[in-house]
């Protein structure tokens, strides 16, 4: 191939910092398939709200409840991936990173770990700040702040078992949906991940405005914990493993001190 005369060549020197460009977040679905899914969980999440001001979220079985909830998390990360096939994109591209060894595995373990204690400690500081912390020398205290959740708290070992199944399901398939997907597409339609992460925790947030408006914001905030988690590790499977523990933990020692309280 003949060679340009105007072209004159240039040597680099070896040590030289090579500079790559960072490639843009592209979308994992069409944003027809994201604004559908959106709309549908803030419906339901309105609905839900509705419900639970007028008394008919508690009424039932509770079985039948935890039930419903364990199938509707893994109907919206089946209607997820769903989007995502029709993009030809694989489900496990929003897992993120994979385990490369058994190490990795335990990094992640330990990392999850360590952010649910960091969580633990903002979401307090934050109720702190808000004033929304139970006063210890108040022995009906617990019982008024989770007066709205209390129905909805396991007693027997059944609902218990159902209640750590519902969690494993909520930790895989929100963080799927939320972290994996909505934070993927946002960044990618806004082309800024700090965005995409706070758009995603909104509508983690909203989604749980049943459990009260300042619970909801409380959730948010966790959400975009969440969301930093998962863009530095490049994975959403520390926060599957923190998100799991932390509702297994929360549903299990509310039950046992209301217990307690009786």
């Amino acid at each position: 191939m003949e060679q340009d005369a105007n072209l004159i060549p240039v040597e680099v020197p070896p040590d030289t910092p090579v500079v790559l460009a960072k490639a843009p977040v592209t979308p994992v679905a069409s944003y027809i398939h994201t604004a559908v899914l959106v709309l549908i969980m803030l419906g339901i999440a309105a609905l839900s709200a509705i419900a639970s001001r007028e008394g008919r979220l508690v009424q039932g079985s509770l079985v039948v409840k935890y039930i419903q909830q364990i199938a509707f998390l893994w109907t919206l990360a089946a209607v997820t991936a769903y989007g995502l096939r029709l993009r030809g994109v694989s489900a496990k591209e929003l897992m993120g990173r994979k385990w490369k060894s058994f190490d990795d595995f335990l990094f992640d373990v330990f990392l999850a770990g360590c952010f649910w204690i960091g969580a633990l400690l903002v979401m307090y500081l934050l109720r702190l700040a808000l004033g929304t912390v139970p006063d210890a020398s108040n022995p009906n205290a617990l019982k008024e702040a989770t007066k709205a959740l209390a129905p909805l708290i396991p007693r027997t070992g059944l609902e218990m078992g159902l209640w750590v199944l519902l969690s494993l399901s909520a930790g895989f398939c929100e963080e799927f949906v939320f972290r994996g997907y909505l934070q993927r597409q946002f960044t990618a339609l806004t082309r800024n991940a700090a965005i995409g992460i706070v758009l995603s925790a909104a509508v983690f947030g909203a989604g749980h405005t049943y459990q009260g408006a300042g619970q909801g914001v409380m959730l948010g905030v966790f959400g975009a914990m969440l969301g930093l988690l998962a863009y530095y590790r490049k994975s959403i499977k520390p926060g599957i493993i923190a998100h799991a523990w932390q509702d297994i933990c929360a549903g299990l020692l509310l039950s046992l001190l209301l217990r307690i309280q009786k």
